[in-house]
């Protein structure tokens, strides 16, 4: 007996066990021999892996299919060498990426940084504390008044949908933002939607307001100047964290998924405003993580004294976010260290899976180790892994319509 995932199954296999809706409704018996059109079924319904009967002769090639992986993994070290490989959740991640490996950007930041500076370029900055750092007042132009104003909306129980409604009309680009989402193919509603309480209440209130707040603060991307950098692939990789964040909570069963999403695509905030300040230094910092196989936040231990989480974490606290958000741009890397090591830990696989299947640009060369303690505490099967991901696009391609 085997579990494997539902994009692995092939006609002629056998059901060990019944398979069943997450409303527990039987879609196909035990012992039944799966066809074509059960696939397409089993997809249709969320079913992302299968007890199934290996034949003597699928156990050895399934064997030999290890024994290639492996081989494989080996030529994926230059991204993988300072991750946990044996992790099961980590293997399935090496699979799925084994035949785009020829993609894999890691032979270089061309794609990604423009006019990289020579070393004798780099600005000399005096030595600078993290205290002395955060209280630069343009630390705090980072979130936006709508981003606050939004906030105190979804945690007042009083307000309502003409209230979001409200907030989001009064910024041209946002409402502009969420008519376009609601109307996009994804929805499918034939009759246009023109106003935004309409929106409210079609999407959601803490739904689409969540949105909202996420989405202000993605605005504050396009401020950076992208003399050095691709800004449009830093932020597409943060919202495809805050996506990918929100898709593993649900997964995971976790209730706080909206703001989760708002914590996973503001996670890596204090690297904006680092870079912000200091986009030499900045630049310098990403060129030795490269050359020495470093992770950028002990890259910038090294050069700069502080790290992009503990810059993220003292923002938060001076903005007045509540404490989980907080709490996430501060442990994303080390989730046992949180309050809230469930949400952390959420955000801390969903910024692996994105690092890993390159959906934008983090500035890292490196995938991370996956904590075991995370990955035992959200519950997930490694076949969850495929479901994920291909979740993921679908969600990147719709949200990316109210950001154009």
């Amino acid at each position: 007996m085997a579990k494997i995932s539902t994009s692995d199954l092939v006609p002629g296999m056998i059901v060990k066990k019944d398979i069943k809706d997450r409303n527990g409704r039987v879609l196909l018996n035990k012992d039944s021999i799966v066809k074509i059109s059960h696939l397409r079924i089993l997809k249709m319904w969320g079913v992302y892996e299968v007890d199934i009967v290996f034949k003597e002769d699928l156990k050895e090639k399934s064997f030999g299919e290890n024994l290639r992986l492996e081989g494989l993994a080996k030529r994926l070290n230059a991204r993988f060498c300072r991750s946990n490989i044996d992790n099961p959740c980590i293997k399935k991640l090496i699979k799925l990426l084994l035949p785009y490996e020829n993609q894999m950007n890691i032979s270089g930041l061309k794609n990604f940084i423009h006019n990289f500076p020579s070393n004798e370029d780099i600005e000399i900055y005096d030595k600078v504390t993290l205290e002395d750092f955060v209280n630069n007042e343009e630390g705090l132009s980072v979130f936006p008044d709508v981003f606050f104003k939004l906030m105190e909306v979804l945690d007042d129980p009083r307000k309502n949908a003409s209230d979001i409604a409200k907030v989001i009309e009064k910024d041209p680009s946002l409402a502009l933002g969420t008519l376009r989402l609601v109307n996009s193919s994804f929805y499918g509603f034939s009759k246009k939607i023109d106003s935004i309480y309409n929106a409210v209440i079609i999407l959601g209130i803490r739904q689409l307001g969540f949105l909202a707040m996420g989405f202000s603060v993605i605005k504050t991307f396009k401020g950076i100047p992208s003399k050095y950098i691709d800004m449009k692939k830093l932020w597409i990789y943060s919202l495809a964290v805050g996506l990918c964040s929100k898709i593993i909570a649900r997964q995971a069963d976790c209730q706080d998924y909206n703001q989760i999403f708002v914590g996973g695509l503001i996670h890596d905030i204090g690297k904006l405003v680092i870079l912000k300040r200091m986009p030499l230094k900045t630049m310098f910092i990403i060129k030795k993580a490269w050359e020495k196989d470093l992770f950028l936040f002990e890259a910038e231990k090294k050069y700069l004294g502080f790290t992009h989480c503990e810059v993220g974490a003292k923002i938060c606290l001076k903005s007045k976010l509540p404490d989980l958000l907080t709490d996430i741009v501060k442990n994303h890397h080390n989730p046992r260290k949180s309050k809230f090591p469930l949400q952390c830990s959420v955000v801390h696989l969903a910024e692996l899976i994105v690092n890993a299947a390159e959906l934008g640009f983090s500035c890292e060369k490196l995938i991370f180790s996956l904590d075991d303690y995370s990955w035992g505490i959200l519950g997930l099967s490694p076949n969850s892994i495929p479901v994920i991901i291909r979740d993921l696009k679908v969600e990147m391609r719709t949200v990316l319509e109210f950001l154009s």
